[in-house]
């Protein structure tokens, strides 16, 4: 039996192929130390770090799904049916008043909460950079996900909600506006019945009809309720009733399992299976299987 030389085992002919001069090294990375940077700098390169992670964690919360998406037409659609579409100007200037209420409530909250968490928790951790380097980046390790999951969470969901109240105060301006255009306001349609003579009696009456509250479900049900035979009436009102819920149930079935097919058609095409066989000359040959 012929000894074989060390130079000639197949690990080594097959590193001298695969890493450079046949020598593995292990690589230091040509990086500066925390304690080089400076305090400043380590802070400053940390908080740019959670601001950069922070907007991408808003990003992924907020991309659109077709659940969300369905969500949103079913909730606008229940809105329009249900909406008075003969609301006073003082109701809907009432109801815009509310609504930038309800909004800077929203922001007062979650800038005391973020200014909690930068005082309280990221200010300290930082200054233990002063103290002891090692002992801040591993604090910070776990400090900074935590506080970093709790600010998308709350931001994603304030924004949805302001975004939500913006959406409905515009609505609501817009609409008035344009029925101002359409009909003139209040006074307007006073001074014009006072124009044709009449009393302050009739004018008070025309403006209450003008401004008796309107919605499309009210008005369907008014006319499922006129529906003179029993029987008949109450198969109408049930067959409305189911349809709308099962058709937003149907609904959400339909969007939930495309969501779920795309969610899993992204994940599968990020992974793939490596087969690396090394041949007996010292050469290999690689493979690669996308599991999608």
């Amino acid at each position: 039996m012929t000894q074989q030389k060390l130079i000639n085992l197949a690990s080594r002919v097959i590193r001298s192929k695969t890493v450079q001069n046949g020598i593995r090294t292990i690589t230091v990375r040509a990086t500066t130390t925390d304690e080089d940077k400076g305090i400043l700098a380590n802070i400053w390169g940390g908080f740019k770090s959670v601001v950069g992670d922070l907007l991408k964690g808003l990003m992924s919360a907020l991309s659109w799904t077709l659940t969300g998406l369905w969500t949103l037409i079913t909730t606008s659609a229940m809105f329009l049916m249900n909406f008075n579409w003969n609301i006073t100007e003082q109701e809907i200037q009432a109801e815009i008043n509310n609504a930038i209420t309800t909004a800077a409530g929203i922001l007062g909250q979650e800038t005391g909460r973020t200014l909690g968490f930068l005082v309280c928790g990221a200010l300290p951790t930082a200054s233990l950079f002063a103290i002891n380097p090692v002992m801040a980046r591993t604090v910070a390790a776990q400090v900074a996900p935590e506080l970093l999951d709790e600010l998308v969470d709350n931001y994603a969901t304030a924004i949805q909600q302001i975004g939500a109240i913006a959406l409905r105060a515009g609505g609501l301006w817009l609409y008035g506006a344009v029925r101002r255009m359409w009909r003139g306001s209040d006074a307007e349609f006073k001074e014009r019945l006072k124009a044709k003579g009449f009393n302050e009696e009739q004018i008070n009456k025309e403006i209450e009809n003008r401004n008796k509250p309107f919605t499309f479900a009210q008005s369907i049900q008014e006319g499922i309720e006129a529906i003179p035979n029993e029987a008949f009436r109450n198969f109408v009102e049930n067959a409305y009733d189911e349809f709308g819920s099962s058709c937003i149930e149907a609904g959400y079935v339909v969007a939930g399992a495309i969501d779920s097919y795309i969610y899993q058609r992204k994940t599968s095409e990020s992974e793939a299976d490596i087969e690396i066989e090394f041949n007996p000359d010292g050469t290999y040959d690689v493979k690669q299987w996308y599991l999608g």
